[in-house]
């Protein structure tokens, strides 16, 4: 660890509960591609399809926190949560607990800060910590959360002219001409007839 780090804190929040530190930050990102063979010169992107950004936070949270700005920091946001709590024997680690717990079973969007960005729409999607003798004074959790992309939908009123267009434009107007052609073609065949009878006789 860098000297100057005992100094200078990297605030790293999930949720708004600051973390005391970072042990781990994994991020994941990814795009999927379609299988299918794609024709020469078509827009890839139109066949990928950008995945939720991925993070798995290893944090500590511990009993005894350094600056004292940390220490109300937990039970405002438990209070924020849960309200005004009674039970002032939690320790702050189990407060946190309690807190990344309520925030997962809610699955709402969350803000993330890591050191190398901000997150936003972020939902925790796993929780798991584990406990030894010499853990007792603090919390340490992994946490994993998953972006929710969200999108804008609009709803258009349309008219059937909008979707069909101007019928009486594209139409074909009807014409009624009669039996004109049909009756010259009768009259001429009937004079044909006439003329080969007469040379029988």
């Amino acid at each position: 660890m860098a000297f100057e780090n005992l100094f200078i804190r990297t605030k790293r929040s999930v949720g708004g509960i600051e973390l005391d530190s970072v042990l781990l930050e994994e991020h994941t990102g990814s795009v999927s591609l379609t299988k299918n063979p794609v024709e020469a010169g078509a827009d890839i992107t139109d066949h990928a399809i950008v995945q939720p950004d991925i993070i798995n936070i290893q944090g500590v949270i511990t009993d005894t926190p350094l600056g004292a700005a940390a220490i109300g920091q937990i039970i405002n946001t438990v209070t924020n949560l849960f309200g005004t709590s009674n039970d002032s024997n939690l320790t702050r680690s189990q407060q946190a607990y309690a807190a990344f717990i309520e925030l997962k079973n809610r699955a709402e969007p969350l803000e993330v800060e890591t050191k190398l960005k901000t997150y936003s729409n972020m939902v925790i999607t796993g929780v798991s910590t584990s406990q030894d003798k010499d853990s007792s004074r603090a919390l340490f959790i992994n946490l994993t959360l998953e972006e929710v992309i969200l999108t804008e939908s609009e709803t258009l009123n349309l008219t059937e002219s909008d979707v069909f267009g101007d019928v009486s434009k594209t139409a074909t107007s009807v014409v009624d001409k009669g039996k004109q052609q049909v009756n010259a073609v009768s009259e001429t065949v009937n004079s044909s007839i006439l003329n080969t009878i007469s040379g029988w006789f």
